[in-house]
């Protein structure tokens, strides 16, 4: 997501792709980088659990028996997107999810 300077408010772009993907039946998680950032490894992946958890209305464990989760994986419809050219990995801000259009 993009965010005003000086601010914790998505910008216009990123409000518009997040109800683009609403509308096309996706749940968006977000990740802000002032929330991510401030936390150790094992305080991010309680967050990034809880914010699936929330979204889909189940724990991470049902989500993993779900029957449609292995096909979605292989056929790799399920991506995570960073910025172009960064030079070393940076922690995900959204996770996207596409359906290969």
């Amino acid at each position: 997501h993009g965010y005003y300077a000086f601010s914790q408010r998505l910008n216009a772009k990123s409000v518009l792709k997040v109800r683009i993907l609403e509308a096309m039946g996706w749940k968006v998680v977000s990740l802000p980088h002032f929330e991510w950032l401030p936390r150790t490894q094992d305080e991010r992946l309680i967050f990034l659990a809880k914010q699936i958890e929330e979204a889909a209305g189940c724990t991470i464990q049902e989500l993993r028996r779900h029957p449609a989760l292995p096909g979605m994986l292989q056929e790799k419809k399920i991506v995570v997107k960073r910025k172009r050219g960064a030079n070393k990995p940076q922690a995900p801000r959204k996770l996207g999810v596409s359906r290969g259009v």
